[in-house]
């Protein structure tokens, strides 16, 4: 039992840090498109509109909006890709402010889908590394609702109590039947819920999948609280 233990603890401790080294890699590359491209296509922008201003030729001009146009596109896209990457808020304002802003933007690519946010919370200190995984399943249940369930409604809550914190998203979509156990979900190809697993394991916290056919989907993964605190979820 000892040795088992010991096993457990260890393959909990490599996820971990696997997941780590993740963060680390998506805020490095988050920095150095936020420092590169975002900053070059953002100067295009400036020099197009300053051409503008001196062209006198009416399809030149019209061709300098559509060129300036286009990037400004691209630098938007590379915004909200870099905030998605390691979203400013998470670390700023906590957890429930990261949701509701990632909502804002989902739900304006998303419009026909129709999502609640329900939060119940004090103001007690969350680790980094909870904030972290929770926000990262939240992300991935969202993205397989948008390619995988056909779902109209989506409910999402965000519970914290003394001792707990669980993140709770349902959707209404077709649902599937669930594999007999994780490996074959991974063979399945399931590899979101792999993950949001592997997130959830290297908190100490568990993760529970709900799905039948037609019967949409529930994802809830549940962390215990450590009595030290390193950021805060979030009012």
């Amino acid at each position: 039992m000892a040795e088992q233990a010991r096993e457990a603890a260890a393959r909990i401790e490599v996820h971990h840090r696997l997941i780590e080294q993740r963060e680390q890699e998506r805020l490095q590359i988050a920095r150095d498109l936020h420092d590169g491209p975002v900053q070059d296509l953002t100067a295009a922008v400036y020099a197009l509109q300053s051409m503008k201003s001196d062209c006198v030729d009416s399809k030149v001009m019209d061709g300098i909006n559509s060129v300036r146009q286009s990037l400004e596109e691209q630098v938007a896209d590379l915004r909200a890709f870099t905030q998605n990457l390691r979203p400013p808020t998470l670390a700023r304002f906590g957890l429930e402010k990261a949701i509701r802003a990632h909502l804002d933007n989902f739900e304006e690519k998303n419009p026909d889908l129709t999502i609640k946010f329900a939060s119940r919370q004090d103001a007690r200190l969350v680790p980094e590394a909870i904030r972290v995984a929770l926000y990262r399943i939240f992300q991935e249940a969202l993205n397989n609702i948008v390619k995988h369930a056909r779902a109209t409604q989506v409910d999402i809550s965000l519970e914290k109590d003394e001792s707990l914190v669980s993140l709770t998203v349902q959707d209404n979509g077709n649902g599937f039947d669930l594999p007999t156990d994780w490996l074959a979900m991974a063979r399945e190809g399931h590899l979101g819920l792999v993950g949001m697993r592997e997130r959830a394991e290297a908190i100490q916290g568990s993760l529970k999948v709900l799905s039948q056919p037609g019967q949409g989907t529930t994802i809830r993964v549940t962390a215990p609280l450590g009595k030290k605190g390193t950021g805060r979820l979030g009012k």
